[in-house]
């Protein structure tokens, strides 16, 4: 990972081992990053905050004297901070989810869980995962962009999508890939979707995200299927999306537009964004799939719904949550989980997806559990619509 690649000018580590405030250093010193602090507890990083203008970034630990991690999140959430933030621990999985989980009801953006001993690669592969996968910003804060901002960032096009590949576990090959929204402000820098999207919601303005993501993704799908006619993209609909009764036919306007079958566009919805007791989504939905559109229940398993509600809705495949799948090969819970959905995706006949796959170990565990499709950076990070097109198609290869 270059200097040039992370996002963060700025990093606090607290942290009460010296030993691990020195790997940490030296990791973040080979990355380029020349502002880098240490406070030994949440009390000293509190200190800190201070007199000195917030990091971009907080590495924080969980079990430290005086004031602990879970206590600092707390104090972190009423500052308002808006940075990004990594978990260190030695404690077990179940403590280090609890922590994520209970950061993530405060608001706070999580970038991702490093178990201890720490060495330079975690770090590395910590600041180098994906930031749609953090959490959303402090509710109630006020974001550093307008209104006004989005909607020139629309009719200026400078939200895009990037494309992550989805690979047949069978045989290897790709199978499609999922859009994923990235924000490009020309002052601030890149926004990552979890700050824009509940915005855009906040503002009345996801149907027009939706519609240029949804537009340029199968516009690049109509050129792609010139070499691999049975290649699906997913696509992903906000819960608010699902209370607009034209959204069938803005869809298939869409797909005519850009030459597209709609057999091949696959619309993902996060479970606990459509289990309510709405009539509405569920007629949607259901008229989506009359239309040949394909539908994903994403982040299966993080919502409260139980199965005969999942059964109302006619999903054609379900995606594994990415916490689950990195954790299954070492903590009892998580595999039970990923085995369970695993089960009752098979049991209604859908498609199975592991997103967040990162290692071998979790692609090989994934195989052996027979999941049809593999999505994650141990085979790509999302790539622009250039560097997809010349990894996977310069050759033509054939669709799985």
């Amino acid at each position: 990972m270059s200097s040039g690649s992370t996002p963060f000018d700025s990093i606090l580590i607290v942290d009460d081992d010296p030993l691990v405030c020195a790997i940490a250093q030296a990791a973040f010193a080979q990355m380029g990053i020349q502002e880098v602090a240490t406070a030994s507890d949440g009390r000293q990083a509190l200190e800190y905050f201070a007199s000195n203008p917030h990091p971009a970034f907080i590495l924080c630990d969980l079990n430290m004297p005086n004031m602990d991690g879970l206590q600092f999140l707390r104090h972190l959430a009423d500052r308002s901070y808006t940075g990004e933030i990594g978990i260190v621990s030695g404690e077990d999985a179940a403590i280090i989810n609890s922590a994520r989980l209970m950061a993530s009801k405060y608001g706070l953006t999580i970038r991702g869980t490093v178990a201890k001993p720490l060495d330079v690669d975690k770090i590395r592969t910590l600041l180098d995962q994906d930031k749609s996968n953090a959490g959303a910003a402090t509710p109630g804060s006020s974001p550093a962009f307008s209104r006004n901002d989005l909607v020139f960032a629309l009719v200026n096009r400078d939200i895009k999508p990037v494309f992550q590949p989805k690979i047949c576990t069978r045989n290897g090959k790709l199978f499609g890939a999922e859009a994923l929204a990235r924000w490009s402000h020309p002052d601030l820098g890149p926004i990552p979707p979890a700050r824009f999207i509940p915005f855009a919601e906040q503002e009345g303005l996801i149907d027009a995200v939706t519609g240029a993501i949804a537009r340029e993704t199968l516009a690049a799908l109509a050129k792609w299927s010139r070499h691999l006619p049975t290649m699906k993209m997913a696509v992903n609909l906000s819960g608010d999306v699902l209370t607009n009764v034209e959204l069938p036919e803005l869809m298939l306007s869409l797909c005519r537009e850009c030459d597209v079958d709609p057999a091949q566009i696959v619309l993902e919805v996060t479970e606990s964004r459509i289990m309510n007791d709405s009539a509405l989504p569920i007629e949607i939905l259901a008229r989506l799939r009359m239309n040949r559109f394909e539908l994903s229940v994403d982040d299966f398993g993080t919502g409260y719904s139980n199965i005969d509600r999942l059964r109302e809705f006619p999903f054609t495949e379900l995606k594994i949550d990415q916490g689950f799948v990195r954790n299954a090969a070492h903590d009892a819970f998580a595999e039970k989980c990923v085995r369970a959905s695993a089960d009752l995706g098979r049991a209604l006949g859908l498609r199975l997806v592991a997103e967040g796959v990162e290692t071998a170990d979790e692609y090989d565990y994934m195989r052996a559990l027979e999941v049809d499709l593999i999505q994650g950076h141990y085979f790509s990070k999302p790539l622009t619509f250039d560097l997809f097109t010349e990894k996977y198609f310069q050759s033509r290869a054939e669709v799985a």
